[in-house]
């Protein structure tokens, strides 16, 4: 009701402009005639009843032709009226529909003026919403299955360690699966508050410190060749100690993603290279595996959060923030990650430092 009121209202000021600036215009020009009017009859020297009557005539039908101009500018003023009310009220329309969570909706001004201008404003910030809410859906729906599994898990064999007696080497196995559920746990939890501090203040706060890139990735890949096999691992490094300032915690957090990536997206078994290189002034770490790969249109969207290069029900579990937080982390430090790969025949994914401000850095502690 409040809406139709303000489009009557807003309808009615528009006629009333119009009308109103018809009126005074009629008046002006009947005045300014009507003087021009006597001043030329009085310069001919007609008698001042002529001059009277022809100026008496000459009133009547100019209010005649104003009141016909009235009419016809009544019409053309509720249509001009018109053209202005429809488009807003279509948006408030949208608007409302919108508000009341109806993220399909759309308006259809065609026009290339302000108003259509704003109709697909509003049609680009409904498809945005539209895809926050599938992306909210379909993030709480993966959340919820991941954290579900770690924690059954770690439930299960927490009961089943009390409810039996087990060998200590029995023991240890549970143990040692509990533990790793946890870590699960840990790493899901943290990648959230990544991206919760990221997206709410921007900078990313890092710990500096110096330290060799090398002998950090072979750290990082202390615990995989422990679960993988020592043999499934080709490490490549530089002779000499390739020092870096970083935030070490979190470079290992960046490496430790694309080890978990290219082991889950590759077959078991097979090869997985590390190359840590200096490259034109930049510190890298590479790592190619022989996965399932990626679309040219997948390593576009690889570091958007929440994207998965497998989305299928049988997909290989993952909430899919891995590389946004390792780009994050990455860009924080100035840096840049490149992803080359080839669907059906794996990826190269690095991620360089700029050596050059790393070592001004160094140079200043």
């Amino acid at each position: 009701m409040n809406e139709t009121v303000a489009n009557y209202s807003i309808k009615s000021r528009l006629m009333m402009a119009f009308l109103l600036i018809i009126i005074a215009w009629g008046v002006v020009l009947t005045v300014v005639i009507d003087k021009v009017f006597r001043t030329v009859l009085m310069e001919q020297n007609l008698p001042t009843d002529v001059i009277a009557y022809i100026a008496k005539e000459f009133i009547l039908a100019s209010g005649g032709m104003t009141l016909v101009g009235l009419v016809l500018f009544y019409f053309i003023a509720r249509f001009v009226a018109q053209t202005v009310t429809e488009p807003l009220q279509e948006l408030m329309t949208g608007v409302e529909s919108l508000g009341g969570g109806d993220l399909s909706t759309r308006v259809t001004i065609e026009s290339t003026d302000e108003f259509g201008q704003l109709a697909r404003a509003f049609n680009q910030m409904a498809t945005q919403l539209g895809d926050l809410d599938r992306l909210k859906s379909e993030f709480v729906s993966t959340v919820s299955h991941e954290l579900r599994t770690p924690v059954a898990s770690i439930l299960g064999f927490a009961e089943l360690l009390q409810s039996h007696y087990f060998t200590p080497e029995e023991m240890n196995e549970y143990l040692q699966i509990i533990y790793r559920k946890a870590e699960t746990l840990t790493d899901l939890i943290e990648g959230l508050l990544d991206i919760s501090r990221i997206e709410a203040g921007g900078v990313m706060q890092l710990e500096e410190s110096e330290f060799d890139l090398g002998a950090m990735v072979n750290a990082c890949l202390e615990h995989y060749r422990y679960m993988e096999g020592r043999g499934r691992f080709i490490l490549r490094e530089p002779e000499r100690p390739l020092l870096v300032v970083a935030d070490r915690l979190r470079i290992e957090r960046v490496v430790d993603n694309l080890l978990s990536n290219a082991i889950k997206y590759s077959p078991k078994e097979s090869p997985i290279e590390i190359d840590v290189a200096l490259n034109d002034r930049e510190a890298c770490v590479t790592v190619i595996d022989q996965g399932i790969g990626m679309s040219l249109t997948e390593q576009r969207q690889a570091c958007e959060k929440f994207f998965r290069a497998d989305g299928s029900n049988t997909a290989i579990g993952g909430v899919g923030l891995g590389l946004s937080i390792a780009y994050a982390i990455v860009a924080a430090h100035h840096g840049r990650i490149l992803i080359a790969s080839d669907p059906g025949h794996g990826s190269r994914i690095s991620f360089c430092l700029p050596v050059q401000r790393l070592d001004a850095l160094a140079d200043q502690c």
